[in-house]
């Protein structure tokens, strides 16, 4: 039952554009293996869920996009630190910034993004199950 309710869940994340790893080893949603954000041609907005715990406060997503797109972030649930910026980073390029939830921001590289989600430990109750919506479009 295990391996067919695996399968399910593989089939769920892949329909919605999220990339899943045949490794044992990886854990989506953590620094080495980020959720993959992949849009559907045509599409301009996606979203994912995750969550985050005690053990697990941090959680990453990737996505592709090119330089002057315009991004917009939302997230809400978990109890996320979304005051002060959400992080965003470029590895090939080093860039690394903060950028305000629901405020368009124009991506200044072509390439991989990482999306940085941290859980709010100052506030009561930060932990929990959270929806990161993303959109991008041209200018």
């Amino acid at each position: 039952m295990k391996s067919r309710t695996n399968g399910l869940l593989r089939s769920v994340f892949l329909a919605m554009g999220i990339a899943t790893s045949a490794s044992a080893g990886c854990v989506i949603g953590s620094e080495a293996c980020p959720s993959v954000l992949r849009m559907h041609r045509g599409s301009t907005k996606i979203a994912v869920s995750g969550k985050v715990s005690a053990d697990k406060p941090d959680y990453f997503s990737r996505f592709s996009a090119r330089a002057g797109q315009i991004l917009i972030l939302h997230a809400e649930g978990g109890g996320l630190k979304t005051s002060g910026g959400i992080d965003l980073s470029h590895p090939a390029s080093g860039f690394n910034d903060s950028v305000e939830a629901d405020t368009p921001f124009r991506l200044p590289e072509n390439g991989v993004y990482v999306i940085h989600l941290r859980a709010n430990t100052m506030s009561e109750g930060p932990f929990g199950r959270f929806v990161l919506s993303i959109a991008i479009r041209a200018e």
